[in-house]
């Protein structure tokens, strides 16, 4: 009975740390796409103003650091699963 219930318990914790996992590399996503369309943006409009290029130059520098991030936090020592 004991070994059930710590069975279930770290189903449980597996399935919650997947939860995070997911969540994390969606958050990382939204933030690079983010940071990326303001840095399109801000190459297209910078003949208008300086502001736009200063704007396109941190929306690049942030998308690539955030894609770094998802690089370097990347678990490839294990294969992706299939769902």
């Amino acid at each position: 009975m004991r070994r059930k219930e710590k069975d279930i318990e770290t189903r449980k914790q597996l399935a919650a740390a997947a939860l995070a996992k997911k969540r994390y590399r969606a958050l990382l996503v939204f933030l690079a796409v983010f940071f990326f369309f303001f840095g399109v943006l801000g190459t297209c409009l910078q003949l208008r103003d300086d502001a736009w290029k200063i704007i396109s130059y941190i929306g690049w520098v942030c998308g690539l650091m955030v894609s770094c991030a998802g690089i370097i936090s990347a678990d490839m020592s294990e294969p992706r699963d299939q769902d």
